[in-house]
């Protein structure tokens, strides 16, 4: 027991000083750490560097019968101002029995996790295949799991690793981005009469736009709660002796299943273009879908076997959850492959300053990873 410690939190602490934020990414970093590892315990590994210091890893053991895929990524977003973390964000510290560093929950704890359970399975004989990749891109494009889809390397189940607190999650939203900008005429402050002032127009919007947004928030799904729409940006002007020429204006939405992004971008652009007939004024809008909503059946065998699995390692859970961000899961869904979200660590501290994890919770994801890749493969 205190070697397995001792080796999932040396790797963790050796993932976390492989700095790859994205942008822009720098993956290969992280992919070379756990080739060192896996190799070092006589696993075969593929590095599949696609793009310049973009890279998956992929690794597979066993043979025959049921393959099962766990998979978390490589990437993690940028620290933010360092002087506020207790430490630097790429040198792990430990406190109070948590792991502090970039990426300790997001996902490089689930990556640790994963890596370590499936160096302890190598040396079992399986009654099928288990395969692991770290894969790139995860917090911009899914570049890493999309290609991982292109290639064909998935199995039977897909376990995402994100920070759910070991609890199974079986769902997730998905995501847009809204970008409204409302033009005005500029002139000088001191002679507003020959402008438009936008920011006055953009008032107007923002209020008109509160119906939609309480529409939004009447779909519900039971794992998810509501949709959501929200203004999270807005950016106009230059110099405060200027009437600026344009107001943009950014919304951030999510949509849960079984509403498409598709569907949610058609009634985004039709609300907008009734406001403006109301206003008086051309509302010019740009719907970008950055995720889609995914979700697996409860009763999918993977699910039944993920809740049993984490059961037996002490994680109390009555039934599938749901995953509050967005995820790779979505890529492997629309796949067809059945996936749920499994991983250490609090989604709370996920892209937070002096984000960490449980070093028991690390230790644990080890033998539920471990636990649930006997039992699927039965």
């Amino acid at each position: 027991m205190e070697d397995e410690v001792k080796e999932v939190v040396e790797l963790l602490r050796e993932l976390v000083a492989a700095r790859t934020v994205n942008p822009p990414g720098d993956e290969l970093r992280g992919a070379e750490v756990l080739r060192d590892y896996l190799e070092g315990r006589g696993i075969p590994v593929e590095v599949d560097e696609f793009l310049p210091g973009r890279a998956n890893l992929r690794a597979e053991v066993g043979e025959g019968g049921r393959t099962v895929l766990l998979t978390s990524h490589l990437d993690v977003v940028p620290p933010g101002r360092e002087e506020l973390w207790g430490g630097d964000p790429f040198v792990m510290r430990e406190s109070g029995g948590r792991l502090y560093g970039r990426g300790t929950v997001d996902a490089k704890g689930s990556l640790a996790s994963m890596a370590v359970a499936v160096a302890e399975l190598s040396g079992e004989r399986l009654k099928g295949k288990v395969r692991f990749a770290a894969v790139a891109g995860e917090e911009v494009d899914g570049m890493g799991s999309k290609r991982l889809v292109e290639q064909g390397f998935l199995g039977d189940g897909v376990v995402v690793g994100e920070p759910t607190s070991l609890k199974v999650a079986v769902t997730h939203k998905g995501r847009l981005r809204i970008t409204l900008t409302v033009p005005g005429r500029a002139s000088h402050a001191s002679r507003p009469e020959e402008g438009i002032n936008p920011i006055l127009r953009a008032a107007g919007v923002i209020s008109g736009m509160k119906l939609l947004s309480e529409r939004f928030s009447e779909r519900k799904h039971p794992l998810l709660g509501p949709c959501s729409l929200v203004f999270t940006v807005v950016s106009a002007g230059e110099k405060a002796n200027m009437i600026p020429d344009s107001c943009l204006l950014q919304m951030d939405a999510r949509v849960v299943p079984p509403w498409t992004v598709e569907e949610a971008r058609e009634e985004v652009e039709k609300f907008v273009g009734r406001l403006s007939d109301e206003l008086g004024f051309k509302i010019y809008v740009q719907v970008e879908a950055l995720g889609r909503p995914a979700a697996t059946p409860p009763d999918e065998p993977l699910v039944r076997t993920a809740m049993d699995a984490v059961e037996v390692c002490g994680v109390n859970q009555e039934g599938p959850e749901g995953f509050g961000a967005c995820c790779d899961m979505q890529h492997f869904r629309a796949a067809g492959v059945p996936t749920i979200i499994l991983g250490p660590g609090e989604l709370s501290q996920a892209h937070a300053t002096d984000e960490s994890v449980k070093e028991e919770e690390i230790l644990r994801a080890v033998r539920v990873y471990r636990e649930l890749v006997r039992r699927f493969l039965c």
